[in-house]
C-alpha cells in the first residue's frame, strides 16, 4: 500500500502528503492480526522518509484522530519549516512522534469511555482539507495527497460530513487513501478512495 502512494507521490512537481493517523488506543487493542501501533508508526516513519527523498521540495502534515477530537501535529510550532529550510529526516520523525505521543496523552486524559470506540475520521478530513486549501493558495502548483490510515470502524452520523469532504476533495483535485487495519471495511474510505482516484487497502496480515 505504501508503495503505490509512494509512486503516486514522485512527480516532478512539489507534493504535499497529509496522513491522518488513528491514534485510538482501543481500537488499536482490536486489530485482529499482529500489527501493533508502533509496528505502524516504524512503517509510516519508512514511508515518510521516501515521500522527502522523492523530492527535495516535497512536503507533508500529519493528523491525529482519536475518539475524541482530532488535531493537525505536524507541522507544528517548534517545527515549522519554510520554503529556504531543507527538511532532515531524523528532525521530522523526533518531532511527529514527540507531538502523537502528547497528543495521546492528552486525549486520553480527556476521554470518555463511553465512547471510546467512535471514530472522528469526518472532522480528521476537514482538518486535512482546510490546510491543504491554505497551501495550495499560497502554492498553487503543490500537487497533494490524504492517506488515512485507521482501525476505527466507521460512525453512520458521520455520513454526510464525510460525503461534503469527498466532494470537497474532488473539487480541489486530491485523491484520498485509506488503509484500514481494524477488523471491519471501512465504505466510506472505499467511497472515498474510489470517488477521488485514490487506493484502498485492507492488509489481511
Amino acid at each position: 500500500f505504501f508503495f503505490g502512494v509512494m509512486s503516486a507521490t514522485s512527480a516532478p512537481e512539489r507534493t504535499l502528503l497529509v496522513v491522518i493517523v488513528d491514534v485510538n488506543s482501543h481500537n488499536w487493542g482490536q486489530v485482529p492480526h499482529k500489527v501493533t501501533f508502533d509496528n505502524m508508526l516504524q512503517h509510516l516513519m519508512f514511508c515518510l522518509n521516501a515521500h522527502l527523498q522523492l523530492n527535495a521540495a516535497n512536503t507533508l502534515a500529519l493528523i491525529a484522530s482519536d475518539h475524541n477530537r482530532s488535531e493537525i501535529v505536524f507541522p507544528c510550532d517548534s517545527f515549522m519549516p519554510n520554503n529556504d529550510h531543507v527538511l532532515y529526516f531524523d528532525d521530522v520523525k523526533d518531532a511527529v512522534l514527540q507531538q502523537l505521543h502528547a497528543f495521546v496523552e492528552s486525549s486520553s486524559l480527556a476521554g470518555s469511555t463511553r465512547k471510546m470506540g467512535r471514530s472522528t475520521l469526518s472532522s480528521a478530513l476537514s482538518h486535512a482539507l482546510c490546510y491543504i486549501n491554505r497551501i495550495v493558495a499560497a502554492s498553487p502548483d503543490t500537487a497533494c495527497r490524504v492517506v488515512a490510515i485507521t482501525v476505527s470502524p466507521d460512525t453512520s452520523s458521520q455520513y454526510i460530513s464525510i460525503m461534503n469532504n469527498i466532494f470537497s476533495a474532488c473539487k480541489l483535485q486530491v485523491a484520498i487513501d485509506g488503509c484500514v487495519l481494524g477488523a471491519c471495511h471501512s465504505s466510506f474510505l472505499q467511497q472515498a478512495a474510489e470517488l477521488t482516484g485514490g487506493a484502498y487497502s485492507k492488509p489481511t496480515s
